[in-house]
């Protein structure tokens, strides 16, 4: 496939008659700061929680399908990834207005309106390959070949108290049965959809680029981790 092109929503552009002109420029998104005026002090002083802002990514295409309702079909919120970065996927909504008027306004003579697409993209790239881990021995190391830390899903199988060691990050469970999961996302601790953060002691663990030592005490047959490895930029 020579041609530039989006995947939204696991279909291609090109599969839909949506020809891309330009793709969206590769950029770093914005931190979240404040900034405040202290008496005695030069300049300003910044203040960040260490998040970032969504980013507006436009794409640049033309049309040359003839059916509209299969075009409001296809652009729709959702992951997209752009043939730029292909190996990440980004959360977006589309907030420019699709000029459909113009679109098929002289499809007959074979000319195409170029229109920009905006997808406004929550601030990380997502990896496309997210498959599960499986551990099931101690000392082990799970390795992030991504820029930036993760927040993985992880279901820890065992029973009885168990010390999880993921990095730096210590985490105690209290009494499982069976298995029981921790969503760093999500901030929650579960068995399946019964709530379980009163039996978690400790932060949420991430995942940091490099190696990431797993270990435990306590009865553990296997650990699956959903390791959301993901991009800033």
């Amino acid at each position: 496939m020579n041609e530039d092109y989006f995947i939204l929503n696991n279909e291609c552009s090109l599969d839909v008659g949506i020809v891309v002109v330009e793709l969206p420029s590769i950029t770093i998104p914005k931190q979240r700061i404040e900034e405040e005026t202290v008496l005695g002090m030069d300049g300003v002083l910044t203040i960040t929680d260490g998040t970032y802002e969504p980013t507006i990514k436009q794409c640049k295409v033309y049309y040359t399908g003839e059916n509209i309702d299969s075009l409001c079909n296809y652009l729709k919120d959702g992951p997209v990834i752009f043939s730029n970065l292909p190996d990440r996927y980004y959360n977006a909504k589309i907030v420019s207005e699709i000029p459909i008027n113009y679109l098929f306004k002289n499809n007959d003579y074979g000319s195409w309106y170029e229109f920009t697409i905006s997808f406004r993209c929550q601030p990380f790239g997502y990896s496309t390959d997210n498959e599960a881990l499986i551990i099931t021995s101690k000392d082990s190391e799970v390795y992030n070949y991504c820029s930036y830390y993760s927040k993985p899903v992880i279901t820890i199988y065992g029973s009885g108290d168990i010390n999880l060691f993921i990095g730096n990050t210590q985490i105690t469970l209290k009494d499982v049965d069976e298995y029981i999961t921790i969503n760093t996302v999500k901030m929650r601790t579960y068995k399946d959809s019964k709530r379980q953060n009163d039996k978690k002691i400790g932060d949420f663990p991430n995942l940091n680029p490099g190696s990431n030592n797993i270990t435990w005490d306590g009865n553990v047959s296997k650990i699956e981790i959903i390791p959301n490895f993901r991009y800033l930029v």
